[in-house]
C-alpha cells in the first residue's frame, strides 16, 4: 500500500508532526505501508530524497505567502497524480488541505485529515482566520473520508463547528519506549557529568524557542523557586530574550541555555523533571518522550496534556502569573517521592497507550479500511 504524507514543511525544518511521520514511517514500512512525504522545498535541499525509510517530494515555491501557497498546492496535486497512492494523509488544515482534497477527487482515492494541534493558533483556529473558512470547513467534511484527532480537545472543536462525529478517528501521537527509556541505577550521575550539567533536582525544557511555548514565561516562573536548575535545550525566534532573561541577577546562573540536539533521550534521563508552559500543542511530543523516560512531568493544560498527564501520571500547572507557577514548580522540585510516584506512571501510561507500534497498528487498520471501503487494496 501506498500512502503520500502532505506537509507544509519538512527536513532539515522539523518540529513535533515532522517528527512524528519520519519516526513512524520505519514501522509502517515494516506492516507493508510505503510512505512519500510531499512538502514544500527550501532552500539548498533536493527535490527528491529518500531517507530513513521514506521518499521526500519537495515543491519548488517562490517568495510570497499567496504565490507561495498557489505554487504548492497546483505542485503538490501534480505530484500526487505522479504518485497515484492509495491513501492520501494530510498534516493541518490549510494547504495540505487543500492538496488533499484536489487530489482525492482527481485521483478518486480516500484522503484522510490530521489536526496538529488545538486552542489559540492551532489547526482549527487558523483556519477559521483564512477567508472563506466556513466554507472550506464544509468541504474538509465533505471530501475527507476521516478526520484524526489527538485529543479530546481537538474533537470538541470540530464538532462545536459542524464536523460529523463519525468522521474522527482518535489516533494519538507515538513514542519509541525503547529508546526513551528510565535512566538505570547510577546512569542518572554519570550523564549529567558527562553532559557537564549540575547537580538536582535539574528540571528540562527540550523543544522550539518560539512564542507558543512561552519558554521566557517558564524561565520568570522558574527563577521564582528556591532551588535546582533549568536546562533549555533548543532554537528558535525568542533565544535572545531567554539567554537575557537567564542573565539577569535573579537567575543567579540557574539557567542552563544550549542548542538543540539530534537526540534527546540522554537529556531525559539526566534530567529529574520535564517542564512545559506551551499553550498550543496537539499531542506534546517532548512530554511523551519525558514520560516514556519515567521522569514527572508539569505542564500547562494546552491540548493534550489532561489526557496524557491525568490520573496521576503528572503534574497541570497554572497557566497564567509567573508567580503561581513558579510555586507550583517549586512544590514539584521540593518533593522527589511526588516526582517518583508520578515518573513511574507515567512510563506505564506512555508504555500502554502511547507506544510507537501501537500508533503504527492503529494507522496501518485505518488506512486499509478506508482504501478497502473505496474498492482499493485491503
Amino acid at each position: 500500500m501506498r500512502v503520500a504524507m502532505i506537509v507544509q514543511r519538512f527536513r532539515p525544518a522539523i518540529g513535533g508532526a515532522e517528527r512524528q511521520i519520519e519516526r513512524l514511517a520505519p514501522l509502517l514500512a515494516n506492516r507493508g505501508v510505503a510512505v512519500t512525504v510531499i512538502t514544500r522545498r527550501l532552500a539548498d535541499t533536493p527535490i527528491r530524497e529518500r531517507r530513513d525509510g521514506l521518499d521526500i517530494i519537495r515543491v519548488r515555491v517562490p517568495r510570497g505567502q499567496r504565490a507561495a501557497s498557489l505554487a504548492y498546492t497546483m505542485g503538490g496535486v501534480r505530484a500526487l497524480l505522479d504518485l497515484r497512492p492509495d491513501v492520501i494523509h494530510v498534516h493541518g488544515l490549510l494547504s495540505p488541505a487543500t492538496v488533499g482534497m484536489l487530489g482525492s477527487t482527481l485521483l478518486d482515492r480516500p484522503a484522510i485529515a490530521k489536526v496538529l494541534a488545538s486552542g489559540p493558533r492551532g489547526s482549527l483556529d487558523r483556519l477559521l482566520a483564512k477567508p472563506m473558512s466556513r466554507l472550506r470547513l464544509r468541504e474538509i467534511s465533505r471530501r475527507f473520508r476521516a478526520v484524526v484527532t489527538l485529543a479530546e480537545e481537538s474533537d470538541r472543536e470540530l464538532l462545536a463547528h459542524g464536523v460529523p462525529p463519525g468522521l474522527l478517528v482518535r489516533i494519538p501521537n507515538g513514542v519509541d519506549t525503547r529508546h526513551f527509556r528510565p535512566a538505570r541505577p547510577g546512569e542518572k550521575a554519570e550523564l549529567r557529568r558527562t553532559l557537564e550539567l549540575p547537580p538536582g533536582p535539574l528540571a528540562l525544557y527540550c523543544g522550539r524557542l518560539e512564542p507558543p511555548k512561552r519558554v521566557p514565561h517558564l524561565v520568570e516562573a522558574f527563577i521564582r523557586t528556591r532551588g535546582g536548575h533549568l536546562l533549555i535545550v533548543g532554537g528558535g525566534s525568542e533565544q535572545e530574550r531567554i539567554r537575557a532573561l537567564a542573565a539577569e541577577p535573579a537567575a543567579a546562573g540557574r539557567v542552563i541555555i544550549r542548542p538543540p540536539v539530534e537526540d534527546a533521550a540522554p537529556l531525559y534521563r539526566a534530567a529529574d523533571l520535564y517542564l512545559s508552559a506551551s499553550v498550543r500543542e496537539g499531542m506534546s511530543g517532548s512530554v511523551l518522550e519525558a514520560m516514556a523516560s519515567e521522569i514527572c512531568v508539569g505542564a500547562v493544560p494546552a491540548g493534550g496534556m489532561i489526557e496524557l498527564l491525568g490520573g496521576g501520571a503528572g503534574t497541570l500547572l497554572p497557566g497564567d502569573g509567573t508567580e503561581e507557577l513558579g510555586a507550583a514548580i517549586d512544590q514539584l522540585l521540593r518533593d522527589p517521592d511526588r516526582r517518583a510516584r508520578e515518573a513511574g506512571r507515567a512510563r506505564t501510561v506512555a508504555e500502554s497507550r502511547y507506544s510507537r507500534e501501537r500508533v503504527a497498528d492503529q494507522l496501518v487498520e485505518l488506512y486499509r479500511r478506508l482504501a478497502a471501503e473505496h474498492g482499493g487494496k485491503p
